[in-house]
């Protein structure tokens, strides 16, 4: 079953347990993978599962940034809500490599690229990412990429 077919299933099952968190946040969801097809060209055939994905951990990531914002702002029974709605989405997001898997492909990158410093470090987040896909935050990788390139 793609994770399409999932997500849709997923809006059924909110809707028999009267669940209107989950209900809202996936059709939500829906309508930006409607919204991505549109956009792409693939209204007919529709995205790939890891199109698809990318579509959820955006949407995943709006939820947490906007429950940071909530905090900072003190708002916290909305920040709450934000979080709710994050952990129906990470249901359907893609299992994020540790910390030290991500370092691993770090590792093994830089044997390849082989950089010199940190001027090179467009090449090697290219590859990393390249080769974790959707299965890491750009952001962690980020940093650790210029961690280790800042050791050399």
């Amino acid at each position: 079953m793609s994770l399409k077919s999932q997500i849709q299933e997923g809006v059924k099952e909110a809707m028999k347990k009267q669940d209107e968190v989950a209900r809202l946040v996936l059709r939500s969801l829906m309508s930006e993978i409607g919204k991505k097809e549109i956009e792409l060209g693939k209204r007919e055939e529709g995205l790939s599962d890891e199109e698809v994905e990318k579509v959820v951990l955006q949407e995943l990531k709006k939820r947490k940034e906007a429950a940071e914002q909530y905090r900072e702002g003190e708002r916290e029974e909305l920040a709450k809500n934000e979080e709710a709605e994050a952990v129906v989405l990470e249901q359907y997001a893609p299992e994020q490599m540790s910390e030290d898997e991500i370092k691993s492909a770090i590792d093994d990158i830089i044997k390849d690229v082989e950089p010199s410093g940190m001027q090179d470090m467009g090449a090697v987040m290219k590859a990393v990412m390249q080769k974790v896909g959707s299965s890491a935050d750009g952001s962690k990788v980020n940093a650790l990429v210029r961690q280790k390139l800042s050791e050399l």
